[in-house]
């Protein structure tokens, strides 16, 4: 897990040009949207680090106490919690969405592969 955790962040902590409705992100993840699923998300970021536009996760509790206080647009959690009035996105693994999602935002590019132009 402290792997993909930390290639996950490293990742995370810059946006990109690509934009995502959450039911969208709901869809690839089989998550469930509590609030709008219509919320536009721009990026994924750390909890501390979210703002306006932004995915996070709280996977542990002491981050859905906090989730009244996080700025991002809407949150992964798992199923169950509840906080009114911020958008949630409900999955059973949270930290494996996470990953997912983050690849979209982040995907991996290869160079082609084939026979080398100095062959």
């Amino acid at each position: 897990m402290a792997n993909v955790s930390l290639l996950t962040l490293a990742l995370a902590w810059y946006r990109t040009p690509h934009v995502y409705t959450l039911q969208q992100l709901a869809d690839h993840v089989q998550g469930r949207v509590t609030g709008d699923p219509r919320t536009e998300i721009h990026g994924i970021q750390p909890f501390q680090r979210a703002g306006p536009g932004d995915l996070t996760l709280a996977a542990e509790k002491k981050y859905q106490e906090k989730l009244g206080e996080s700025s991002a647009s809407a949150v992964i959690v798992p199923p169950g919690v509840i906080c009114k009035g911020k958008t949630l996105l409900q999955v059973e693994n949270t930290r494996v969405a996470f990953a997912r999602l983050t690849s979209l935002f982040h995907p991996i590019s290869y160079e082609k592969q084939g026979i080398s132009r100095l062959a």
